[in-house]
């Protein structure tokens, strides 16, 4: 951090593999993060020091909380850096879902924008939007570009992702407020989705939010077994199944931003 060194983070191919580039830069993110971090808990321990002086001039405190009010802004910063770096990362591992997750968080914080939502629930979903698929880094890149039809085993791999992703992201403490709605973003309106069921107004605000974005991001994005819809092919088919699976008033806040 700065001109100081604050370790050495050594890697290694897997199994032969090429480290890919998104996997990089998440890498050197992510030793920012910690470099930042530990500057962080060094000044908050010199600053606890020099208050506890009985002598401290006020230009001193200043001066250390000028420092630490620095640091934790770029710890702020790096944060985002390292959350959007790490859905590259997962993204990467289809050529089909190249910027999915990218998509689907800048439409979920347009559909917050326009719903006039607070900056800390805006953000939270944000993240939410880039870390749904987050599971999907554990499941094996043939599965993502297999063109013939999925078996129900495939389905069934596929399906069982924001659970792993849960389960991966508890233990990132500045994105625990996230898990909520990446564990829900599978539910239906009707009350058919995954993982527990739940119908309507129970489904987290947030999740519906990403649930629909992830959907007509979907549609608008070419798969193995389809080609990109238009604009107008997507939202047609997300309005056939809105009060379905979608918040049907979510969906008219989608109509609204499309038609801008």
């Amino acid at each position: 951090y700065g001109t100081e060194n604050a370790g050495l983070i050594m890697i290694e191919p897997f199994e032969g593999k090429k480290i890919s580039d998104e996997f990089l830069k998440l890498i050197n993110v992510t030793s920012r993060l910690f470099a930042i971090s530990m500057m962080l808990l060094k000044l908050t321990d010199e600053t606890s020091k020099v208050m506890a002086e009985p002598d401290v001039s006020s230009s001193e405190l200043q001066h250390y909380r000028a420092e630490l009010t620095a640091v934790i802004g770029d710890l702020g910063a790096e944060q985002q850096n390292f959350v959007e770096m790490l859905a590259k990362a997962v993204d990467a591992k289809s050529e089909y879902h190249n910027n999915h997750s990218q998509h689907v968080a800048d439409l979920a914080k347009e559909m917050c924008e326009y719903l006039g939502l607070n900056e800390k629930t805006k953000d939270l979903i944000y993240y939410a939007g880039l870390l749904q698929n987050i599971g999907k880094i554990t499941i094996p890149e043939e599965l993502f570009n297999k063109k013939e039809k999925l078996s129900k085993e495939d389905w069934e791999t596929l399906q069982n992702h924001p659970n792993i992703g849960v389960s991966l992201l508890m233990s990132i403490n500045f994105l625990s407020e996230v898990i909520p709605y990446i564990h829900y973003h599978k539910e239906r309106w009707d009350g058919k989705g995954e993982p527990e069921g739940l119908k309507g107004q129970s489904i987290p605000f947030g999740s519906r939010i990403i649930a629909l974005a992830d959907a007509y991001s979907a549609l608008r994005e070419e798969r193995p077994y389809r080609q990109a819809l238009s604009k107008e092919e997507a939202l047609k088919i997300i309005k056939q199944e809105a009060a379905i699976k979608w918040d049907p008033d979510l969906v008219n806040v989608l109509e609204s931003l499309l038609a801008k």
